[in-house]
């Protein structure tokens, strides 16, 4: 379990008229800063992480955003993801977490020993982290500690848990998954490497909106 006591800085409100795109899109009042590589939806509201600006929450339903980022280390987030009683967001100085829904921040990089993180997966009370030549990390503890789980020279563009299948996309190597904690990823055929885009596992948990307890990969471009 992680512990956080970090102090609080001033949240700024950032309020615009909704806009309605095509296709019956309607565009949100925000975020005002930052390119969106992330958004994850809680039981206490919208979190978009942003690279360049951090992360912005809205409660209610994208008509205002505020950021939240107090004690957040790096504004260039690429994941959200929620483990346990925790929010995490994987950002480009390692992993931060919150217990109080991104009021404050702190770090929790326990065995991180790559702090490049561009995505975040959750499957039962094990949370792992894609870095950016690095490989797979796994923590048993909400990221209070993390361990090498495979692909350690590869750079992990996304990640996408699927039951107890953990599936991760790489920068040249295409799809690996693996069925044991990520201890063995195995690289597809070539039959299935031409379908990846479809990922072959019914309703995988990554994406551009997720819901609570998935993750959202990052850009796919080192920075």
């Amino acid at each position: 379990m992680l512990g956080f006591a970090l102090s609080g800085c001033a949240e700024k409100a950032v309020t615009q008229p909704n806009q309605t795109a095509a296709g019956g899109w309607l565009q949100t009042a925000g975020p005002a800063r930052g390119t969106v590589a992330a958004v994850l939806v809680t039981a206490t509201g919208m979190f978009a992480g942003t690279w360049g600006g951090g992360i912005f929450r809205s409660t209610d339903d994208g008509a205002s955003w505020r950021d939240v980022n107090a004690g957040l280390g790096s504004w260039d987030v690429r994941a959200l993801a929620i483990s346990g009683p925790a929010l995490l967001a994987g950002t480009a100085g390692g992993v931060y977490g919150s217990l109080d829904s991104g009021e404050s921040w702190t770090v929790a990089n326990g065995g991180l020993t790559q702090p490049d993180v561009r995505a975040l997966a959750v499957i039962g009370s094990d949370t792992f982290a894609g870095t950016y030549g690095g490989g797979v990390f796994r923590s048993p503890d909400q990221g209070a500690t993390w361990v090498q789980s495979g692909l350690v020279i590869e750079s992990i563009q996304a990640l996408v848990a699927s039951g107890s299948t953990l599936l991760a996309g790489t920068s040249a190597d295409g799809v690996f998954r693996s069925s044991d904690d990520g201890g063995g990823g195995s690289r597809p055929t070539p039959a299935s490497r031409s379908a990846t885009s479809a990922l072959l596992l019914p309703a995988p948990r990554a994406c551009s909106l997720a819901r609570a307890g998935a993750a959202c990969a990052g850009p796919t471009t080192a920075a």
